[in-house]
């Protein structure tokens, strides 16, 4: 693998957490306007949104820290 290719390897890789990240969280909010249409309580508080950060590594550090694998 060439070095432009290795850092678009961890870009790539960088780029799909936050997707997952991102999928996670409309997910989450969708839950939780459809329990307040319903008249509930939601079912994802702030420590449910801030727990997604470091489940999918997108936290300053983690991001940095892949990049810094780049040639």
């Amino acid at each position: 693998m060439t070095p432009d290719e290795f850092n678009a390897w961890v870009r790539l890789k960088v780029e799909a957490e936050m997707l997952c990240a991102r999928i996670t969280l409309e997910g989450m909010l969708a839950e939780n306007q459809t329990r307040a249409y319903a008249g509930l309580s939601p079912a994802y508080g702030e420590d449910a949104f801030q727990k997604i950060i470091p489940d999918y590594n997108i936290h300053s550090n983690g991001v940095q820290s892949k990049f810094q694998e780049c040639y």
